[in-house]
């Protein structure tokens, strides 16, 4: 953990992630209380799909002009991959199917064409459907971020900013991720500690405010496109009603107001007790009918 101590207003949070041992994660997330974050395990496909990249890896004869390449196999379900020779030509390459894979019920890999080794394909595979992505773990982290009550400083994310009470959360978080890696320090969560001053204020403030804005426009926007049943519209009214909440949370911490925020807020809110209401009244006039 790299953490930086200047004083606990609020932090800036950031970090690199690679490959994460899954069953490990899930336990210590347990402890912590964030049972419900653990990432799910890779689907069949994909892992099948990285363990013939590494397979295909330790066999290149990119030495002879030849290289692989993978793709999905036709007329299989999609747990099934082919593995072409490309031979690299002046004026074309030419492709021959080296071999075919396959996952079956069950997560159990075979070679349903040509010739390859299955044990070590099995092997990869198991060390795959183990194994969390580094994109997996920076989303486990955005929703730890969601769940603290922090933003994304950047519209692209990558950068973030959390309250100060909620710094010893992050930490702990931030230990686990680091710990499951792995390969050692291929995930490294970092945590900025500072104090209010005036730009760290606009900092803040501009990022909730593209949150808040972005947020209830796309209500409105799901609203207005699509024709939403009961319980989406529910759904929606939900949401409008955590993003006032999460306004009035950031006026308590910057310590002004922010009516424009709640003025996008009430639009969203109005759009989908408006789409309520019109619903309702269908249904009770389809009703009569």
């Amino acid at each position: 953990m790299n953490t930086r101590e200047i004083e606990i207003d609020g932090a800036v949070v950031y970090w690199s992630a690679g490959p994460t041992q899954r069953e490990l994660l899930a336990l210590r997330l347990v402890s912590l209380g964030m049972a419900d974050l653990a990432p799910d395990v890779r689907t069949d496909a994909a892992c099948l799909k990285s363990a013939l990249m590494d397979y295909c890896d330790e066999k290149s004869n990119r030495r002879r002009g030849k290289d692989k390449l993978l793709q999905a196999r036709k007329r299989q379900s999609q747990n099934g991959f082919e593995v072409l020779d490309v031979q690299r030509g002046t004026d074309a390459n030419d492709y021959r199917m080296d071999f075919a894979a396959k996952v079956m019920d069950g997560g159990y890999v075979t070679i349903t064409s040509g010739t390859a080794d299955v044990d070590r394909i099995r092997e990869l595979f198991r060390e795959h459907k183990a194994t969390l992505t580094g994109a997996s773990i920076g989303q486990l982290l955005v929703a730890v971020l969601e769940r603290l009550g922090g933003t994304a400083l950047r519209p692209s994310g990558g950068v973030y900013w959390i309250p100060g009470h909620t710094v010893p959360s992050w930490e702990a978080i931030a230990t686990v991720v680091e710990e499951c890696s792995v390969v050692k320090e291929a995930n490294a969560v970092y945590c900025i500690t500072h104090s209010f001053n005036e730009r760290s204020v606009r900092a803040v403030k501009d990022a909730i405010t593209a949150e808040i804005k972005a947020a209830s426009a796309t209500v409105i926007e799901e609203i207005q496109e699509n024709d939403l049943g009961h319980d989406a519209l529910i759904r929606r009214q939900i949401v409008a009603a955590s993003l006032r909440a999460r306004v009035s949370q950031y006026e308590g911490i910057i310590g002004e107001a922010m009516t424009t925020l709640h003025d996008a807020v009430r639009l969203a809110e109005e759009a989908a007790a408006s789409a309520f209401a019109i619903k309702a009244a269908e249904e009770q006039f389809a009703g009569i009918l």
